[in-house]
Order: structure tokens, then C-alpha cells, then sequence
């Protein structure tokens, strides 16, 4: 099986998926990497696959100044790869992928929507306040949309952060235990965590096999190359 990690932000969103992948490669399974360009070494020293998005270079990494402009300044900084990160995945959509993303990955759910293969989110630290979602609603919509439209995609999607951005194919926690109370059946460790991450994109797998069947069927039915 091959694994597509979309791991888009800050160091902090890239080092959990560093270790994904490293678990994943232990298991037999071949996991991409893919990152702004200024991951590239730092990734390629553990001995993983990367694949670049976009042209970003580490002086255009996200840098919020204030609260009140962060999630604009963000958002800014990493729309311009909804587009990227979804025609890479859309150009892989007939290999036997799982693929799995960061908070900012949304170019990887609308390829969910589109092709329905088999996705995972991932959320690094506990969730948003709710005035923070509905201003990132606002800051993404047009551009989510815009793609979508694009890509043949019908209707519109208004609470992006609250209510789609995550897959229905389900979510991956790497909250550190310090973000909050650990829970008695949560990973003591990032490694503890790999290997549960591991279980659940083998079974995510699984589960979407016979989706991905009767969606290519549906396709052909229609005469879609899609």
C-alpha cells in the first residue's frame, strides 16, 4: 500500500507526519512525504520519499505576528496549494493509495469529494475557538469553492473548518499531552501514536475498497475520464 502524507504549515505540522511515515516504511507499506520545498532536507535525512508542493521557500513560511491577523496571514500563505496538492493526488487516484493530511490539506478533501478515495485528517492540537472557525470559514470558502467549481464539483461549501474539512473516512489525533489532560486510552508516546495511526490507515484501507470500485464504475457508466 502506498501512503500519501499531505503535511502543509510550520515545522510543528511536519515533524508528526515525519514520524507516520517512518512507521508506515516499518511496516511495509511506501509513504510519500509531501511538503513545502523547505522540508526537503530535513525530511530526506531520515531516509523518506518527499515530494515538494508548490515553490515556497523557508523565508515565505508562515510567520503570524498577532493573534487577530494569524489565521489571515496563514491561510495566505498556504491557499495557493489547494490546487497542487490536489491534482498530485488526482494523478495517483488508480494506485492502491491511502492518502492522509494536515489541518491545511484541503486540496486533499476536495480529491476525497471528487474521487472518493480512501482519506484520513489528521488534527495535531485541540481544535479552533469558534470565533476562529467561522473566520476561517470566511477566509477559505471562496477559494475552496472556486477549486471545487473547477473540478466539476456542484454546490457550495460554506462551514469549511466546522463541518467539512475534516474526512468522513475519519480523523487522526497526534495532540501532545500537554495541550491537555491525557485520557486513559490515549498514545503515551508519538510512537505509540504511529503505530495506532498505522492500524487505522491499514483499516481505512478496508473499509473504502469497495467505494473506490463502485465509484470507478460510476465513472465509466458516465463516460467521465474522471
Amino acid at each position: 500500500m502506498r501512503v500519501i502524507l499531505i503535511a502543509i504549515g510550520s515545522p510543528g505540522d511536519v515533524f508528526p507526519f515525519i514520524g507516520l511515515a517512518n512507521a508506515l516504511n516499518l511496516r511495509g507499506h511506501r509513504a510519500t512525504l509531501c511538503s513545502l520545498p523547505a522540508f526537503k532536507a530535513t525530511v530526506e535525512q531520515y531516509g523518506l520519499e518527499f515530494e515538494p508542493l508548490g515553490q515556497q521557500s523557508c523565508d515565505d513560511t508562515p510567520r503570524p505576528r498577532d493573534s487577530k491577523s494569524a489565521l489571515a496571514e496563514q491561510w495566505n500563505a498556504v491557499s495557493h496549494l489547494l490546487e497542487p496538492t490536489y491534482d498530485y493526488i488526482a494523478a495517483r487516484r488508480h494506485e492502491d493509495i491511502v492518502v492522509v493530511g494536515s489541518f491545511w490539506a484541503l486540496g486533499a478533501r476536495v480529491a476525497r469529494e471528487k474521487f472518493g478515495i480512501a482519506y484520513l485528517s489528521v488534527q495535531i492540537s485541540p481544535f479552533l475557538r469558534e470565533t476562529h472557525r467561522l473566520m476561517l470559514d470566511q477566509l477559505c470558502a471562496p477559494q475552496l469553492n472556486a477549486l471545487r467549481a473547477r473540478k466539476g464539483l456542484g454546490g457550495t461549501v460554506q462551514h469549511v473548518v466546522s463541518q467539512w474539512m475534516h474526512s468522513p473516512d475519519g480523523v487522526i489525533s497526534f495532540c501532545p499531552e500537554w495541550f491537555a489532560p491525557q485520557q486513559a486510552t490515549a498514545p503515551a508516546t508519538l510512537c505509540k501514536a504511529c503505530e495506532k495511526a498505522v492500524a487505522a490507515i491499514e483499516h481505512c484501507r478496508q473499509r473504502t475498497k469497495g467505494r473506490l470500485a463502485r465509484h470507478s464504475k460510476g465513472a465509466i457508466n458516465r463516460g467521465s475520464p474522471d
